[in-house]
């Protein structure tokens, strides 16, 4: 006896879905059942041998791959049904085991199928989200930082950072603006193919925030081409990636994270095609600005060497840290209580700049991001403001790359301020953020 049914297959954060003949030990089971049946669902789940449905990984992909070729449904276990349901115009029938199954099939057993209004569900998300007010500890230029990151897509990074300044830079997606929801479903796939939804998850919408050290492996951070598991850059997708103690990693994983950064995407060779997974973050991180990384605390002696600093310097010195703009030195630290909501209007303020002043080629993009052949034409200075640059880089013994970045903060400090043209004033805050080089 020959039957046909419907195999999966997860490429990547997508999935595929072609008829194959089954062999006549599973047709025995699945005989009584019509091959129209067979041809218009998706069964999936694991099966122990009591015949009991276990959950699957990758259940979003599948469900939308199967809506695309306008199958009928997907039958899988009540575990997954939730997050198949995200789906609509598709049926989804849970049940917890194969002979569940083959009943709904042969129309013995009735089985109502789950839907759910995503639009709705993803509304009531994000309205879930607005939070009032919240906590920001650490240096007092921190919740400044912060803003201004968040509002032109900069990177960040901390300089000889304690742990309660990490823990606050790690809230800086919850002042970015809210996740789409294309993005939330680019972000739930990613989830789903990992197996880290929860039975109660559906769409994700709140933007991740992962974190990676030096000790973990390649295939950890970046994914592995054995199982195609997504890695920490693509779990952090539409969100940050803290990557503590950038100093400490090799070469090698620092220019792959780069590279994933840089291409939005992270690219699996797998004969005959290329496997893309997203990996679109901001980078978050710390370093010590030292080897003893005391040198920017005024509270504390420095230990090292003139050429000690000067060597640690060069070492992290990588092409990662060129993309980074914003350098904190923490210090002292203070509490502020901050009024979110205030804090999103002003930035999407900025975001709606931007969105007027790029357009063509350059559509789509944040200060942050702009190429450093370009920075000249969107951020325009008078000779004032370049002069002051210059001796101010050489006055705080910072490297002339910087003046690339210094550009870059400025115009956004004066879209925060509804400044058209980039002031002396606003050079001189965006100066604060560079100490390192």
């Amino acid at each position: 006896m020959s039957l046909k049914i419907l195999r999966a297959t997860i490429i990547g954060t997508n999935a595929t879905l072609e008829s194959v003949e089954v062999a006549e030990v599973l047709g025995s089971s699945l005989g009584q059942i019509p091959q129209k049946q067979l041809e218009d669902y998706v069964i999936l789940g694991e099966s122990d041998e009591d015949g009991k449905l276990h959950p699957v990984n990758g259940v979003l992909p599948i469900a939308i791959e199967a809506r695309r070729i306008k199958l009928k449904g997907i039958i899988l276990p009540v575990e997954n049904a939730l997050e198949a349901s995200i789906v609509n115009d598709l049926e989804i029938i849970g049940v917890t085991t194969v002979n569940e199954a083959i009943e709904y099939l042969t129309g013995r057993k009735e089985i109502k199928s789950l839907h759910t209004n995503t639009r709705e569900l993803f509304s009531t998300a994000l309205s879930d989200q607005l939070t009032e007010e919240v906590e920001v500890r650490g240096p007092g230029n921190i919740l400044r930082a912060l803003e201004i990151a968040s509002a032109g897509g900069h990177n960040i990074v901390l300089v000889d950072a304690e742990e309660t300044d990490k823990s606050t830079v790690k809230k800086l997606p919850v002042f970015l603006p809210q996740i789409s929801l294309n993005e939330s479903l680019d972000l739930t796939k990613i989830y789903s193919v990992s197996g880290r939804l929860k039975p109660t998850d559906t769409l994700l919408t709140d933007r991740p925030v992962r974190t990676i050290h030096h000790s973990l492996s390649q295939d950890t951070i970046l994914g592995t081409t054995d199982s195609l598991e997504p890695g920490e850059v693509s779990l952090a997708h539409q969100g940050a990636l803290f990557i503590d103690e950038i100093s400490e990693y090799d070469n090698e994983t620092l220019n792959k994270i780069n590279t994933a950064y840089l291409q939005k995407k992270v690219t699996f060779a797998l004969s005959p095609e290329l496997i893309e997974i997203p990996s679109h973050f901001t980078i978050l991180g710390s370093v010590t600005s030292c080897p003893c990384g005391n040198r920017s605390k005024p509270d504390r002696k420095c230990l090292c060497s003139e050429a000690e600093v000067q060597e640690h310097l060069d070492k992290i010195q990588r092409p990662l840290l060129s993309e980074v703009d914003i350098q904190i030195p923490c210090g002292r630290s203070e509490v502020v209580q901050v009024s979110l909501n205030e804090v999103r209007e002003r930035i999407a303020g900025v975001r709606d700049i931007q969105r007027d002043r790029f357009s063509g080629n350059f559509l789509g993009l944040l200060n942050g991001k702009i190429p450093h052949e370009n920075v000249k034409e969107f951020c325009k200075v008078g000779d004032i403001g370049r002069v002051f640059i210059t001796k101010s880089l050489e006055r705080k013994g910072l490297s002339p790359d910087s003046y690339v970045q210094v550009l870059k903060i400025s115009r956004t400090i004066a879209d925060l301020a509804d400044s058209e043209e980039i002031l002396v004033e606003h050079i001189a805050e965006a100066l604060q953020f560079r100490c390192l080089y």
